[in-house]
């Protein structure tokens, strides 16, 4: 009978020490890994989103290896990241979504390095829901009908550093600064490629700041309808030392308070459009070679500080 006693209490500590792990602070992830692994770099799991359930808030995922990834959702503060030197693709099946972010007003989360596909004017690559902030650094997110969507529900900020995004309707929608929910937003460095549906990139954030970035059309869509290459929707938006080009109506439509400086447009139907709002002109802008008119409204100069 003790001996039994005994044998029974050693199985009911070990179920408690596995329940009462700490949870790692980072979790390996391979191709050809197996969910019943413990998520270390020699026995890694294979899908994203079991290494999200086991790892620990403010926790890395760590993609080891080239290969195809699953779809996952962030509920937490994460940084999913690829190593260097490596593919980590995740496909997006019809009108589907890659990458969701639903976190917590207090999280942070990081995605770094990963490729998003979709199968053309259709899904989305990255949606982000919910956070107190978002860094996207050299991802990419290409074929779909939104490339990145940050449409949270409360007040978040977002920072994209580099990559590249195509979507068929908006390569990178931002919205709302009506209702304060997209707060600062900074954008740079990134490439862009329009689709034929509506904007390349849609700036509508309390202050949205875009440089050094490539932004591209299509010349005349398909649907023949009114194109810009960056939207200036509300808010305050900031452009500085961007290329916009080949937009079927214009490279830049200003509807709120916009400022630009340096930047490069032309290509496109008009270069700028003041619609609304006020679009302010350091003067040292390339705005030329615009196939109806460089500006269509009036640029109103300002001096740098």
């Amino acid at each position: 009978m003790r001996k039994q006693i005994v044998i029974l209490w050693l199985v009911v500590a070990a179920g408690l020490a596995r329940a009462f792990a700490a949870a790692p602070d980072i979790a390996y992830v391979a191709f050809n890994g197996a969910d019943t692994n413990p998520c270390s770099r020699t026995a890694p799991c294979k899908t994203i989103t079991h290494a999200l359930s086991i790892v620990a808030a403010g926790g890395v995922i760590d993609i080891a290896a080239t290969g195809l990834y699953d779809n996952f959702t962030v509920t937490k503060a994460v940084t999913v990241k690829t190593d260097s030197g490596f593919v980590a693709s995740i496909d997006v099946v019809g009108s589907s979504t890659g990458i969701t972010i639903n976190a917590g007003a207090t999280d942070v989360v990081v995605l770094q390095g990963l490729t998003v596909h979709g199968q053309g004017a259709m899904g989305i690559g990255i949606q982000v829901n919910s956070a107190k902030r978002v860094v996207v650094v050299n991802c990419v997110s290409t074929n779909l009908n939104y490339g990145l969507a940050f449409t949270p529900s409360a007040t978040a900020d977002l920072q994209v550093k580099g990559g590249i995004y195509d979507g068929a309707n908006t390569s990178i929608f931002i919205c709302c600064a009506i209702g304060n929910t997209a707060n600062n937003v900074a954008l740079d460095g990134v490439e862009v490629y329009g689709g034929d549906q509506y904007t390349g990139i849609n700036l509508d954030a309390n202050v949205a700041t875009l440089t050094h970035s490539t932004i591209t059309g299509i010349g005349q869509p398909t649907g023949l309808l009114p194109l810009s290459g960056v939207n200036c929707a509300h808010g305050i938006a900031i452009l500085e030392d961007n290329v916009i080009t080949n937009f079927y109506q214009s490279g830049i439509s200003v509807f709120s308070t916009a400022y630009l400086s340096s930047n490069t447009i032309t290509g496109n139907e008009y270069g700028v459009i003041q619609s609304s709002g006020t679009a302010y002109s350091r003067g040292n802008n390339t705005i030329v070679g615009n196939i109806n008119g460089n500006v269509l409204g009036t640029l109103t100069p300002f001096s740098p500080q």
